[in-house]
């Protein structure tokens, strides 16, 4: 997005404020506030820098503590007293300060997990633990966590009338032998009445789109946040119910 575009720019102001709150699953609570403003460079070409920026750790309806705050370039901690912190002025302040409050926040917000498209779309069967899309997400799920991946198995069967299993095997070994997270794997899927094995390639758009949005969610961890637009898409009304259900 231009910065017009994410503003809905008007010449009255060239400012504008997020206030973002999050918690982690031990219900501690931040207040993370930031105040972007449009400027010219030297180029005569609007940027997005940083104004003011804040993170408060909640204690109730009527008390938080700061962390932090930011004028600018200048930063305070809880005491008001200088940090002596170097960060560029288009960049948080909260990407690079190193405090108990500010890592926790930064794993909170590492724990927010939004799929791009091109990750549902990609259909290849023969991939590595690290790569995108749903067979990469399967080989990651069944090597890291049994049990949540049997649970995805006992889940796309209830969404899947047809569903069999997913069949993963290691591609031939090359010479030599290949780094765990570099070693390829294939993954095809079987379905009841049908011989032969189906690819990623073979799969309609719908059932790619479950498979992916429920590998996804089963391979979070504990106090994260899933987001996913559209998730109607390509999805009959009733598969859409029940997806929802299980999410």
């Amino acid at each position: 997005l231009t910065p017009q575009e994410l503003l809905n720019y008007n010449e009255m102001s060239h400012d504008i404020y997020f206030g973002i709150t999050v918690s982690d699953i031990n219900d501690n609570k931040y207040l993370f506030e930031l105040t972007l403003t449009l400027s010219k460079d030297i180029t005569n070409i609007q940027t997005l820098l940083v104004k003011n920026e804040k993170l408060s750790k909640v204690i109730d309806s009527n008390r938080s503590d700061i962390v932090y705050s930011r004028e600018s370039s200048s930063f305070h901690d809880i005491n008001n007293n200088p940090i002596p912190l170097a960060v560029e002025n288009d960049k948080a302040a909260l990407s690079i300060y190193q405090n108990t409050d500010v890592l926790l926040v930064k794993n909170i917000f590492s724990n927010i997990f939004i799929p791009d498209q091109d990750s549902i779309d990609f259909r290849e069967s023969i991939v590595r633990s690290d790569e995108k899309g749903l067979a990469g997400s399967i080989i990651r799920l069944s090597n890291k966590d049994h049990a949540s991946y049997q649970h995805f198995l006992k889940i796309i069967k209830q969404l899947l009338p047809t569903f069999s299993t997913i069949v993963q095997s290691t591609t031939p070994q090359t010479d030599p032998v290949p780094a765990e997270s570099e070693k390829p794997y294939m993954v095809l899927l079987e379905e009841e009445n049908l011989k032969g094995k189906l690819s990623m390639k073979s799969l309609p758009a719908g059932d790619l789109r479950t498979l992916y949005i429920v590998a996804s969610v089963m391979s979070l961890q504990p106090g994260s946040t899933f987001i996913i637009e559209e998730t109607e898409n390509g999805l009959h009304p009733k598969r859409l119910t029940d997806l929802l259900d299980h999410l």
